[in-house]
């Protein structure tokens, strides 16, 4: 009961997740545009693609968007400390693990320990609205930094392991937690998932998505793969992700050297680095590192090369 109270009357102090959670009814400034300010730009096309051409619906979310930008001065957000960092990466089980055939970068969350997270984090004094901030944190350095292309790149393979997993996880509590962090990748990030690989859910995991299947958007839903056992899940993620590039636990070589690919992957060891040098006011340093990794080429796998190169001959 008190960690269900310490979520609700959390203040609003970092990330403004009130505003999140409540869709397009809300945000700083309004959320119109006019004809004339019909942006050309990026992330205006993938909202536009997002809302499968509708182009007053994806002008309404990309004002709010940038609205809420504004608010949270997001576009600054990696130019600032984040103290509570570390505290995240120990409670919540999400990593970034190498790339896929095509380039897109792979996301591993570990959902099935959500409300084991939840509990840490709350142990530590933590805040919905601190996870808000780390979740608008990580995108920001995800899409402006680890893969910026214009669209249709700049998109990610997304692995949900629930293994681990428990009724009571689908508690109002866990649910609203969850929800609150979805609202801000959901409607402040649009087109920017490849495909969702569901990996080892639960016996009774089909009457849940029953329920949720038609809270997701129909574009993300017609992404996503839900896969069993060992095998269909090695198998599922060969469709996409070289072997070696496969964690061990689903099948795959990698083991990312010196402590497991959840926290030394390449991508993982560099945003360990760039957050040691913001949180040691090393802004410079930081920005330095920021911009070897943007200007880093995004290589292809070994297979899809040579695919161009049998396509160019």
């Amino acid at each position: 009961m008190w960690a269900t109270r310490r979520w609700q009357t959390a203040t609003l102090r970092i990330i403004s997740c009130k505003q999140v959670s409540v869709g397009l009814k809300c945000g700083g400034g309004g959320g119109g545009g006019s004809d004339e300010d019909t942006p050309d730009n990026d992330v205006y096309r993938r909202f536009v693609e997002g809302a499968s051409g509708d182009v007053e619906l994806a002008k309404r979310k990309y004002f709010f968007m940038m609205n809420w930008r504004k608010s949270e001065d997001i576009d600054n957000i990696l130019a600032k400390p984040h103290d509570n960092f570390a505290a995240f990466k120990e409670c919540m089980v999400s990593y970034i693990h190498k790339r896929d055939k095509c380039g897109r970068m792979v996301l591993v969350d570990k959902s099935g320990v959500m409300k084991k997270s939840m509990q840490a984090l709350l142990a530590r004094g933590l805040t919905v609205d601190d996870a808000c901030y780390h979740t608008a944190f990580i995108m920001e350095y995800q899409w402006k930094v680890l893969d910026p292309r214009p669209y249709p790149d700049g998109q990610m393979l997304r692995i949900i392991d629930l293994k681990g997993i428990s009724m009571d996880a689908m508690s109002s509590e866990v649910f609203g937690f969850v929800k609150k962090l979805g609202f801000i990748v959901g409607h402040y990030n649009a087109e920017r998932i490849y495909k969702v690989i569901i990996v080892n859910p639960p016996a009774w995991f089909n009457m849940i998505w029953k329920v949720v299947a038609p809270m997701i958007n129909p574009k993300t839903r017609d992404k996503t793969i839900v896969v069993r056992g060992a095998a269909e899940i090695t198998k599922a993620l060969l469709e996409f992700i070289d072997l070696e590039n496969i964690p061990q636990e689903y099948g795959g070589t990698c083991a990312c050297e010196g402590g497991g690919c959840m926290t030394h992957s390449p991508e993982e060891i560099e945003l360990r680095a760039f957050v040691t040098k913001l949180n040691d006011r090393d802004v410079a340093g930081a920005q330095e590192l920021l911009q070897q990794i943007r200007d880093r080429p995004h290589a292809l796998s070994s297979v899809q090369e040579d695919q161009q190169l049998d396509q160019q001959s």
